[in-house]
């Protein structure tokens, strides 16, 4: 009978150190993810906002333009 229960004892070790390693791999990979997810976001709302400055550049270039267009030229009586 000891030996049935050293056999569950060594058992129930094996498992729960099993589980153990188990649960730290999925937190490194989560956390790997979560870094990666993070830069990712990064990197994408750079570039984001990188196209909406250079779109307010182009508007107010062109607004300009528009403006000028708009504008009558008068001579210059002096």
């Amino acid at each position: 009978m000891g030996n049935i229960y050293e056999e569950m004892r060594n058992r129930n070790q094996m498992n729960s150190t099993i589980s153990e390693i188990d649960k730290e791999l999925e937190i490194n990979e989560y956390q790997k993810v979560g870094r990666q997810k993070v830069e990712d976001n990064l990197d994408s709302s750079g570039l984001m906002n990188g196209d909406i400055l250079r779109q307010k550049r182009e508007d107010k270039t062109t607004s300009s333009t528009d403006r000028q267009a708009e504008l009558p030229q008068t001579p210059n009586k002096r």
